[in-house]
């Protein structure tokens, strides 16, 4: 058997460009795992460097004596705040949002009420401050957030606090306020006894005196030591106490035409009881609330049903005769008989006197005052 065997010696020149190939190739290996890597992370000493503090060590930056502080991770930042802020909220055993709403339903009361007191802190210089105050967005006042986004990991991280003495010193000077405007409207109802006007002076001390309650247990947190601190008008359930004794003093005569069996007496009298109103034991001239009642019954071609309308009117009155409001309320009820279709139409009216009818517009006669 033939063997061929062929032998290739490279030559000097040749053995030099396989060399110069393999260093080439080693290099261009070696920068583009370089790049790779340092795309693919942030070096360490970088990242320790953008972290904040608060991050790495929080009591360090905001001790606990000095302030409230939760911090919080997540993934995205909307709900990492929503959670941070949660968690301060807990800290005040406080539910925020319904101070925040309280705060508005106050704010609406004085813009639309007519009381000197509520007229002169309008007309005060720093009326659009006390406005800000108690419409913050976080329901807390001095509240601030701040957020991190680690660059290695995309994970945020966002802290919510407070400065215990500077919050604290915020909230004493808006309760000092509010006690003063309380003592005010206090007075103010004092001038006008037995009369709807007191009442709605009296109410409306009552809205201070919640979010005040509400100020005064904020700043407890804030600073503990400040709870000795005793609030001048007591507190809000005080006030109604108050409020409960002044309405004692307004007595309501009710009169009725077109009444079925007193039915529709007695349902103004025990909505007007149940609001603390007399409604008998005058001892004087008593205010008047004079109602007229009808019941018709309405054509209604081919139906099988029989309907009944009712229609009631009233108007109160102050003891001098003056008409201090008058509203009409009317429904029709149906029924196969026509005496079921009365009595229905009796109870209708007899709900609506103490919910959607008369007892709403007489609350908001009294806040309008």
């Amino acid at each position: 058997m033939k063997r061929t065997i062929c032998l290739y010696k490279p030559s000097k020149r040749n053995k030099n460009i396989e060399i110069r190939k393999q260093i080439l190739a080693f290099c261009l290996s070696f920068f583009i795992c370089l790049f790779i890597i340092s795309c693919a992370s942030i070096p360490e000493e970088i990242i320790q460097d953008t972290t904040p503090s608060w991050v790495t060590d929080t009591e360090f930056v905001y001790p606990n004596r000095q302030w409230i502080r939760v911090v919080v991770h997540g993934e995205n930042l909307e709900t990492t705040e929503s959670v941070a802020i949660s968690r301060v909220e807990r800290l005040f055993n406080l539910d925020l949002q319904s101070i925040f709403n309280t705060n508005q339903q106050l704010v609406k009361r004085v813009k639309n009420s007519r009381s000197l007191t509520v007229a002169n802190l309008k007309n005060s210089e720093d009326f659009e401050q006390w406005v800000e105050f108690n419409t913050n967005e976080f329901g807390l006042v001095g509240l601030e957030v701040e957020s991190w986004t680690n660059p290695q990991n995309d994970r945020v991280y966002v802290i919510a606090r407070m400065n215990r003495s500077d919050c604290s010193d915020r909230y004493l000077e808006m309760i000092v306020k509010n006690e003063s405007i309380i003592s005010q409207l206090l007075e103010e109802a004092e001038q006008r006894p037995q009369s709807f006007e007191a009442i709605h002076l009296l109410n409306l001390a009552i809205k201070f005196g919640i979010v005040t309650d509400n100020f005064h247990a904020i700043r407890t947190v804030l600073a503990p030591s400040t709870a000795v601190r005793r609030l001048t008008y007591g507190n809000a359930g005080e006030l109604r106490v108050f409020s409960h004794y002044a309405k004692r003093t307004i007595a309501i005569d009710v009169n009725v035409q077109g009444d079925i069996n007193y039915r529709i007496q007695r349902a103004f009298e025990e909505t007007l009881n149940s609001r603390g109103f007399r409604t008998s034991d005058f001892g004087g001239i008593p205010n008047s609330l004079i109602a007229f009642f009808t019941l018709d019954e309405v054509e209604a071609d081919g139906a099988q049903f029989r309907y009944i309308r009712y229609v009631l009117s009233y108007s109160l009155r102050t003891s001098s005769g003056e008409e201090i409001f008058s509203y009409s309320d009317s429904e029709s009820e149906g029924h196969l008989s026509v005496i079921e279709a009365r009595n229905r139409a009796i109870q209708a009216a007899e709900n609506t006197i103490g919910t959607t009818g008369f007892m709403t517009r007489f609350e908001e006669y009294l806040e309008g005052l």
